[in-house]
């Protein structure tokens, strides 16, 4: 039965009503009722040999707690507000916040009290039988106020849905109530049953009877028959989208054991269901027989913790029982693209981070070695300068470099920056002014200088290796040499001729900017062969030669106009 707040499923995991397993309880106790709550499984006994309540965290292992007072008939417990609280037929109530230490609670009335549930804010318990108002409620499980019920009724059982409390009884009577106090008579579904037990889930009110009837309702008002497949149903729950019901139609059969041919009787109530002792549904409209782990007197159940654990009250074995659990994989959310790309960009540079560490470690492990040789005077190969991170470092250089760095005092033979200023050195020499090793245009290129190109390579690297010492060691000199014979390729080049303008060669100094000969001298130059312009004293000739050419008419004019004025004369 369930009487109290149900603790939600874990999201992980859903009950399995196909698969039932059996589990030893201490003592011997009848076991009338059972409640989940605050993360562990309570039950009540009506009788047995002391202590009438056990506990639980899994519905597995089971411990024997003391009530207030051993030998009462426990029949109903319920959880709420933080509390634990039971009521017996013997006219008592207990309540307790942890299910193991007990207290005694005075209720509204002594009559028998037989079932109890929590809803609203409010505990609400039910009695079967006794002089006086068979309705009580409490705020807390300690004080309780006595209300009359719509009609006078063996009540059995009672639950809360919907913001209503409803409440059936053992001659076919139900009565609803908003706040517990004030009741009202319903009609039940007609089929005369005495109802055992109630419960509310998916949104359906759903009661069952010892005589194998159901009846549901969505309201708590109009009721219809529910058809239950059974025949003696005393409890039901709903937990995680099952509604589960207990059948007791059980028969006592005697057994014997024979030995030796000799047949002795070894017990005679040992139960025999006569029908499944497990229905499900998963809407209270279709109902499936399952089977229990064996034949018992299974009373009450509840569901918590992603499980529903029965109680027995009597029988041979296990007086426990709960379902299987299947676990749940919850689906993966959707991709969010801006989300996916983000971390794939965190993976990647994390990946990068994390190589650049690791590459770190190894550069500096290859410095360390090469610092050490260093310091001790020895001579380290291309491949360890290479290794410690000195590219530049090649074979035709290694020895120059390395006799720099030895004559260096030992402690700055270990300095990064004092290497690297020695090699690029030697490494800058060694590209343009080594004779066996003519620098190409790519190295011209990887040093900053512009306007080589494969025409010209060869008379800038010959004019470069004419260099004085005094000037190889800056870039000037190389750029100036660079520039000259570009311009000068660019001049003699049939292909690029076209592209010098008086402007060019004006702003190169090899015509005046006042010069009356300008379009002349540009259209002179474009008929010359390439060899008459391979050099810039060449070009210098050439200009010379075409201003001259634009000037002689003007000198042979002048002549003759000098030598008619002395006619003249």
């Amino acid at each position: 039965m369930v009487h109290g707040v149900v603790s939600p499923i874990s999201a992980s995991a859903t009950p399995d009503v196909t698969a039932w397993t059996s589990h030893a309880s201490p003592g011997g106790n009848g076991w009338s009722d059972i409640v989940y709550g605050n993360g562990i499984f309570v039950a009540v006994a009506a009788g047995g040999d002391g202590q009438r309540v056990m506990t639980s965290t899994d519905g597995i292992s089971w411990t024997l707690r003391t009530p207030f007072a051993e030998a009462l008939w426990w029949t109903s417990i319920a959880f709420g507000a933080g509390i634990f609280v039971a009521v017996s037929a013997n006219n008592d109530v207990m309540t307790s916040s942890d299910g193991i230490s007990w207290t005694r609670r005075t209720p509204s009335s002594r009559i028998a009290w037989w079932s109890i549930t929590y809803g609203g804010g409010l505990f609400v318990a039910v009695a079967k039988e006794g002089v006086g108002n068979r309705v009580m409620t409490s705020p807390d499980g300690i004080t309780w106020t006595g209300h009359a019920a719509s009609i006078t009724g063996s009540w059995n059982a009672i639950t809360y849905g919907n913001g209503l409390f409803v409440a059936v009884s053992g001659n076919d009577k139900v009565m609803t109530s908003s706040d517990g106090a004030i009741w009202t008579t319903r009609t039940s579904a007609g089929l005369g049953a005495d109802w055992n037990d109630i419960t509310y889930g998916n949104g359906l009110f759903v009661a069952v009877s010892g005589s194998g009837q159901g009846m549901r309702s969505v309201n708590g008002v109009t009721w219809l028959d529910a058809a239950l497949p059974s025949s003696t149903l005393v409890a039901i729950t709903y937990g995680d989208g099952y509604f589960v019901a207990l059948d007791q139609n059980l028969l006592d059969t005697p057994r014997t054991e024979t030995t030796n041919g000799l047949t002795v009787l070894v017990a005679t109530d040992i139960p025999r269901a006569q029908y499944p002792q497990l229905l499900t549904s998963p809407d209270g409209l279709v109902w499936t027989n399952r089977s229990a782990p064996f034949d018992s007197y299974w009373s009450s159940i509840t569901f918590g913790n992603g499980r529903f654990v029965a109680v027995s009250t009597d029988g041979y074995g296990d007086r426990v029982m709960r379902s299987g659990v299947v676990a749940v994989i919850p689906p993966a959310p959707a991709p969010d693209p801006p989300a996916v790309e983000a971390a794939r960009l965190a993976a990647e540079r994390a990946a990068i981070a994390e190589a650049a560490r690791l590459r770190q470690i190894e550069i500096d492990k290859y410095r360390t070695a090469l610092f050490a040789k260093l310091v001790r005077g020895e001579r380290p190969t291309v491949v360890e300068y290479n290794n410690a991170l000195f590219y530049q470092i090649i074979n035709r250089i290694v020895e120059s470099v390395t006799d720099q760095i030895l004559q260096l005092d030992p402690p700055k033979r270990s300095n990064v920056a004092t290497i690297n200023s020695i090699a690029d050195g030697a490494a800058f020499y060694d590209a343009f002014f080594n004779p066996l090793f003519p620098a190409t245009v790519a190295i011209y290129t990887r040093y900053g200088y512009t306007g080589v190109t494969e025409r010209t390579l060869v008379k800038v690297n010959a004019k470069v290796q004419e260099l004085p010492l005094v000037k190889r060691t800056g870039t000037t000199s190389i750029q100036a040499i660079a520039t000259i014979e570009n311009f000068i390729d660019r001049v003699a080049n049939p292909a690029t001729r076209s592209t010098v303008s008086s402007k060019v060669l004006i702003t190169n100094g090899l015509l005046p900017a006042e010069s009356p000969y300008k379009f002349s001298v540009v259209q002179g130059l474009a008929s010359y062969p390439e060899v008459s312009l391979n050099t810039m004293e060449k070009i210098e000739a050439a200009i010379k030669a075409e201003i001259a050419k634009a000037e002689a008419p003007k000198l042979r004019l002048a002549a003759i106009k000098a030598k008619i004025a002395t006619r003249k004369k």
